[in-house]
């Protein structure tokens, strides 16, 4: 099955994410996470830039993720390799789910995530996202976080 994955690009859609959903806290990054149901997915997903691509949204793996890297984690340099190295890991891991998903991420990147390389970065991403997507794998229903405001090393 293949994966589409969305940008947030609102300011609203970060904050409804970060207000309402779930955190799991690392080192490197924070991921604040939620689960729509199928009305809000449908009313989330509708909007413009998701209803120009030519792929139907209700045939793919869809999940839609935002990257926020603040001047504290340094230049701008610094800032958009942080932005690139999460995007190829949220990549690499969203080629691994075989279900539809219902989530959309919002990943605030740290000062300690600039010196790391990408297959750290994919291997931490991997490890706190990891009670979510065995969910996802095994196929049970995701209806609450496994673990809420969990710490992961």
């Amino acid at each position: 099955m293949s994966y589409v994955v969305f940008k947030l690009t609102k300011n609203y859609e970060y904050s409804y994410v970060m207000s309402g959903g779930h955190r799991i806290m690392s080192h490197s990054f924070i991921v604040f996470y939620k689960f729509l149901d199928h009305n809000e997915r449908l009313d989330f997903f509708k909007r413009k830039e998701f209803t120009d691509r030519s792929q139907n949204v209700e045939n793919h793996v869809v999940f839609s993720v935002g990257i926020i890297a603040s001047r504290k984690v340094g230049n701008a340099v610094m800032r958009n390799r942080c932005k690139r190295v999460i995007r190829i890991a949220i990549r690499s891991i969203a080629k691994s789910l075989n279900s539809k998903t219902n989530l959309v991420f919002a990943i605030i990147a740290r000062k300690n995530l600039v010196t790391k390389k990408s297959y750290h970065v994919k291997d931490e991403l991997q490890k706190c996202l990891y009670p979510i997507l065995q969910n996802l794998l095994e196929g049970k229903p995701i209806t609450q976080n496994p673990n809420i405001d969990s710490y992961y090393l």
